[in-house]
């Protein structure tokens, strides 16, 4: 957000779509099609990951054999992805930074979505 904002205030065509895609990914259009943002109480899931033991170390050597084959990655299957429930505190610090003074967008600041759904 801290450059597709901007962008849409600067009239970028494709910004304003490509912030609907990232908050609603929040709210459930993801992957799994769960929510990472809850309200009571306020929370913020960090990610999606492979749910497989040395998740790093494989997902670092997945990059490189990817790189040395010069193919593309590819989504993992929904059964091997899990919600990383880590939230970090400079992750919700970057939020509120970008979206502090914002009054468009409503159904993300307003949290219109925790209740509606993502439609």
């Amino acid at each position: 957000m801290l450059f597709l904002l901007p962008a849409f205030d600067l009239g970028s065509a494709t910004a304003e779509r490509s912030i609907e895609l990232s908050y609603r990914w929040l709210f459930g259009a993801n992957e799994l099609q769960e929510p990472l943002i809850t309200g009571e109480p306020f929370f913020i899931c960090r990610s999606i990951r492979r749910n497989e033991s040395k998740e790093r170390q494989r997902r670092y050597l997945r990059s490189l054999a990817l790189t040395a084959s010069r193919r593309n990655a590819r989504t993992a299957a929904r059964p091997a992805l899990t919600i990383n429930k880590e939230c970090r505190s400079y992750h919700i610090g970057w939020i509120l930074y970008v979206w502090a003074l914002r009054t468009d967008f409503r159904e993300f600041t307003e949290l219109r979505l925790l209740t509606e759904g993502t439609k």
